[in-house]
């Protein structure tokens, strides 16, 4: 039998824990539990078992019976609870049943507490201090034996106990982490803890490092609260001249900033642009020490001078002296220094009810006397947490002072105006609420904290998404990506501080926060009622109650017909609250949202919803009940058909993959919904080959050619995008045997297709064009219009390859098509029309058609497309003349590809080329990898285009037999291929005019005209005109080098006037981008021009 306490193993039928003593009888039917982040604390008595053998029974009570009454007096006094005494050992837990936001906090100082009223005693102890996650048993009852905790946090605490030396608490990394900013520690250490794997990092609890309450202002600057900053000024301002008293409470969640505003008045009167103003300042406190009126005390002290360590004399003549100074009346001054005395540790008159109104009298003629001086300004920090007393006393300052400048600042949570909904109702007194800082102002604030923690600038809008704009969060989220490299999870100190909000709500207020978090970060009164059993009238009403609490938020508008929706104010505080409830509790909950969303009909529009319920609900561990499985699997294979239909082509592979995953082996349907997760896969990040090839032999399997025949065409692509040439034609026969056994389908037209596609790609253009116009026939007497527009991009550049001019409006047709409709082929229809556009020299028009494909790949989630454009970009970027960014394009399409990608030639080509430029010898052997690259593609026309770059990069290093092979290779495939792409030109015709080939070897039959006039110009000996065309088209290092060959030819015929102008163009070019080789070149031939 398993603890539930501390997760010890006890025999069968055992009552209590062999390890820990906790009752193993006790009834969990219908015992209310959650799920919460506790600290447990055990402390245990060294050597007391030996040394207890040999004394009387009596003796050994009388020992210890001291010890534990002050123990337990200690660990209350913090807000601890004390689970249980075993033997000579405490355990006590801080959290539960209610949590904290600085239960580690508590927990150690309360260690240090016990640590320090033993340290002289014949007692010695030792203390361990873990923090972790642990089930609560919410109405278990310690004192009669009931475990309050469950889970390894027990345990880990026992353990750690036993681990610390005589004398010592000792920490586990969570409460160091938790607590490091508030108490001293010793450096880390490693510790072997009975019955863990691995060793534990711990470290000794030395002392607090600051007393209880104290602000950490955190080092963010001070963003978006100018408006609330001129209220306070102008505040402050009017009390000192009217001598009215004000009070303005500064209201907000915690972390929202109210401390860091108060901060800076104070910074600000300090400078003295607010006039003479005396300020002091009060915090109530959570816990420890302090009475009723601790705040106010604090001023007193702090006002008198008065110190802790003064002897009692000393207090009573600073008090004197203080109180004289104000109150000129010797009778009266003894009347206000009486009802002070108890206030500083001087036996005075106590408050109670028959002198409370008395008392209030005296301290606030004191006030009064300081007020006479000066304005003077009083700060009560946090009083949601001051008792009742202390809040009537600061209610009266601004009803019952009079004729004095009392400017009073008080900063609470929303908690205090549930206790007071009155609060700062008076004539004198005003709320003044601090909302979450806008998405700018969270930004500014952001990138400050992340340019000070040295993280990369992008890291800002992860940290704005998460902060929700709480500038505490936005602190936590930059600590914990500047310490771990990444946000994982929520950050302690926050889930802590979340927890405890929740902790303070009414029970039922509590339980429909969780209701709420169980439906989803937007939720419905409808679904809360489902899941709650409560009527709507209650629902709304709670609801209401949390709105005003700033935990939840109604929407403007809803998602669901006919109800309101809501979400939470910050997506912590559902994780927080969805954290908190049990598995099984969770799964059930799921499973009523379900069956609330399956009421609401139009299965398809909440077919997202209902999956990830129903899929939440299997994951929690959900037994089999009622066909939940079957009906599971139907709402993951809708929803990811939905996803499929809106182009969110990673949330359909989610589904599909949890669909696969429920099917079974055995399920039929199971090879569908595998063509459709390759489906997915291959379109959101160019994988899915596995389940694609699995898909593919189930549908045969199953006769299924339709579905075979989709799932082989898939595999075309994916192969011929790796470079895989033997296999993607393969696959093209399988798909091409298959779609012609099809019938008229919209299958039948898609798989059409893919084939025109693959047969452009093998330079068969003619084919391509005839499959195209096959598909396109069927698509328009289909009515299919994506299919339409699919057809149409691959005709029209089927027609241009063959040169015939109108296919330039069929690919603009196709264009028009998918974007009227929101179609993701409008990508291949833009890729299609830029890249013919650019072969007819029109490159400026072709780049901004290309942006448009990159842009709509971004948005649509297409990962192959997206990838084939950015192996394309570093070529685009280097003729435009934009080397650097050409090489980050480059790097971070290979980082991604690894190399393997039909595109890869072109950024190891255009990498390579670069670093030629600029004499880096690490260009070889990225050219000499482009060739590779583009040798393993299916296309010619591919092959081609890198032969011409390959031959210009040997060129440049000396590797002249390289350079012709590859100027004969190119030339030769080019000679098969019916279209010349101009684009590529520029490469051959240097590396043509260097080798001395004749120019009709380059020129036959071309037919980019625009891009041919240059190539004529250059071999003409007329760099200059050439360089002018390479401008008009838009190809800026084109035009550079034509330039510097025009200087060079311009001086050797001795015409140096023109040569300088050509040579310093070429150099206006050549100097900004680095390319060194030819800078050196330019300026070794500007030498030869006499000044």
């Amino acid at each position: 039998m398993i603890c539930p306490t501390c997760g010890s193993e006890s025999a069968e039928g055992a009552k209590f824990c062999s390890e820990c003593g906790a009752s193993l009888a006790l009834e969990r039917a219908g015992v209310r539990e959650e799920r919460k982040v506790v600290t447990c604390l055990f402390c245990d008595l060294v050597g007391f078992t030996a040394r207890a053998e040999s004394m009387d029974p009596e003796d050994v009570r009388r020992l210890v019976q001291p010890y534990f009454t002050r123990v337990r007096s200690e660990l209350e006094h913090y807000g601890g609870t004390v689970e249980k005494f075993v033997g000579d050992a405490v355990m006590a837990v801080f959290g539960a049943p209610v949590a904290h936001e600085d239960d580690p906090e508590r927990a150690v100082r309360a260690a240090l507490s016990v640590r320090d009223a033993f340290a002289n005693d014949e007692l010695d102890l030792r203390i361990g201090v873990t923090t972790g996650e642990g089930l609560v048993a919410l109405d278990a009852r310690p004192e009669s034996g009931e475990g309050l905790v469950s889970g390894d946090v027990v345990n880990t605490a026992a353990r750690l106990q036993t681990a610390a030396a005589p004398g010592s608490v000792l920490v586990d990394e969570a409460t160091y982490r938790a607590t490091s900013s508030t108490i001293e520690y010793g450096g880390p250490e490693k510790a072997e803890l009975k019955g863990k794997e691995q060793m534990a990092t711990v470290r000794v609890a030395l002392r607090a490092r600051v007393p209880i309450g104290v602000d950490r202002l955190g080092s963010a600057p001070f963003v978006g609260r100018e408006h609330e900053l001129g209220v306070l000024r102008e505040t402050l301002r009017r009390v000192g001249g009217t001598r009215r008293p004000e009070l303005v409470t500064v209201v907000g969640v915690p972390g929202i900033g109210k401390s860091r505003l108060v901060h800076e008045l104070v910074e600000l009167g300090g400078t003295g642009t607010l006039g003479a103003v005396s300020w002091y300042r009060g915090r109530s406190l959570p816990y420890g020490e302090g009475g009723s009126f601790w705040a106010w005390g604090e001023i007193v002290r702090a006002q008198t001078g008065i110190l802790e360590s003064d002897a009692t004399g000393a207090r009573v003549t600073k008090l004197e002296d203080a109180v004289e100074a104000v109150v000129a009346d010797p009778a009266e001054a003894d009347w206000v220094r009486r009802h002070l005395s108890s206030l500083v540790g001087i036996e005075g008159i106590a408050t109670g009810d028959d002198r409370t109104a008395e008392t209030f009298a005296a301290w606030r003629r004191f006030l009064e006397g300081l007020a006479e001086q000066s304005t003077v300004a009083l700060v009560f920090d946090d009083l949601h947490w001051a008792e009742a007393g202390m809040l009537d006393f600061v209610a009266s300052l601004s009803e019952r002072v009079t004729d004095a400048p009392l400017f009073v600042l008080g900063t609470a949570r929303a908690e205090l105006l549930e206790r007071r909904p009155a609060w700062a109702s008076g004539t004198n007194a005003t709320l003044l609420p601090l909302e979450p800082l806008s998405d700018a102002e969270a930004m500014t604030l952001t990138e400050a904290l992340v340019h000070d923690s040295g993280l990369a600038e992008n890291a800002g809008a992860v940290v704005v998404r998460q902060a929700g704009g709480n500038p505490l969060y936005a602190e936590q989220y930059v600590r914990m990506l500047s310490e771990h490299g990444e946000t994982q999870g929520v950050p302690a100190t926050l889930q802590a501080l979340i927890a405890a909000r929740l902790d303070a709500l009414p029970e039922a207020e509590k339980a429909l926060a969780q209701d709420a978090a169980v439906v989803g970060r937007a939720f419905w009164s409808g679904a809360l009622a489902a899941v709650s059993g409560d009527d709507r009238w209650t629902v709304d009403e709670r609801l209401h109650a949390l709105e005003g609490k700033a935990f939840v938020r109604r929407s403007r508008d809803s998602s669901v017909d006919r109800e309101a929706e809501f979400t939470f104010a910050h997506g912590l505080i559902r994780d927080a609250a969805y954290a908190a409830i049990p598995r099984s509790l969770r799964a059930e909950k799921h499973l009523r949202v379900a069956d609330w969303i399956e009421s609401l009909g139009r299965a398809e529009e909440h077919s997202e919803l209902l999956a990830n319920h129903y899929v939440s609900a299997i994951d929690l561990g959900v037994q089999e009940d009622a066909g939940v499985f079957e009906r599971a699997l139907r709402a993951l294979r809708r929803a990811g058909e939905r996803a499929l239909s809106l182009h969110a082509f990673a949330a359909a592979a989610h589904f599909f993959r949890r669909a696969c995953d429920l099917a079974g082996p055995d399920d039929p349907a199971r090879a569908r919904l595998l063509l459709q997760l390759g489906r997915a896969l291959w379109i959101s990040e160019g994988g899915g080959e596995e389940e694609l090839l699995a898909a593919s032999e189930a549908l045969r399997a199953a006769h299924d050619r339709e579905g075979a025949a989709e799932a082989e065409a898939l595999l075309v692509d994916g192969c011929w995008s790796r470079g895989q040439r033997q296999r993607s034609a393969r696959h093209l026969g399988m798909a091409s045997a298959l779609a012609a056994e099809l019938g008229r389908s919209p299958a039948k037209a898609s798989i059409l297709c893919f084939l025109s596609r693959s047969a452009a790609r093998a330079g068969d253009h003619a084919e391509s064009a005839r499959i195209a116009r096959e598909a396109l026939g069927l698509a328009e007497a289909l009515h299919l219009d994506e299919l339409r527009a699919t057809a149409l991009a691959s005709l029209g550049a089927a027609k241009l390859d063959l040169g015939e001019d109108a296919g330039l409006a069929d690919l603009e047709d196709s264009v028009e098509i998918a974007r009227s409709i929101g179609s993701p082929e409008a990508i291949r229809a833009n890729i299609g029309l830029a890249h013919h556009l650019r072969h007819r020299g029109r490159f400026a028009d072709s780049l901004a058609i290309f942006e448009e494909a990159l842009r709509l790949s971004d948005v649509y989630g297409n990962t192959p497309q997206r990838r084939m454009l950015a192996g394309m970009l570093p070529q685009q970027r280097f003729r435009q003349g934009r080397w650097d960014e050409a090489l980050e394009a480059a790097e971070a399409y290979l980082d991604e590809v690894q190399g393997a990608h039909y595109h890869a030639w072109q950024a190891l080509g255009t990498r390579g080329m670069i670093r030629l430029f600029r004499e880096d010898d690490a260009g070889i052997a990225d050219s000499d990898a482009s060739i590779e690259a583009a040798r393993s593609s299916v296309d010619l026309s591919v092959l081609s285009s890198a032969l011409g770059v390959y031959g210009r990069s040997s060129l440049l290093v000396g590797r002249t037999d390289d350079a012709r092979d590859a100027l004969d290779e190119s030339l030769r495939i080019f000679d098969s291929l019916t279209l010349r792409s101009g684009f590529d030109l520029p490469y051959i015709v240097v590396t043509a005019f260097e080798l001395g080939v004749d120019e009709r070897r380059v020129l036959t039959a071309r037919r980019d005209p625009v891009w041919a006039e240059a190539a004529r110009w250059y071999f003409a000996g007329e760099f200059g005109r050439a360089a002018d065309v390479y401008r008009a088209i838009g190809s800026l290092s084109d035009e550079a080098e034509a330039r510097l060959r025009a200087g060079r030819s311009l001086l050797e015929a001795g015409r140096r006037s023109e040569a300088e102008v050509e040579l310093r163009r070429a150099l206006d070019f050549y100097r900004p981008v680095c390319a060194t080789r030819f800078v050196r070149d330019a300026e070794a031939l500007l030498l030869e021009i006499p000044a």
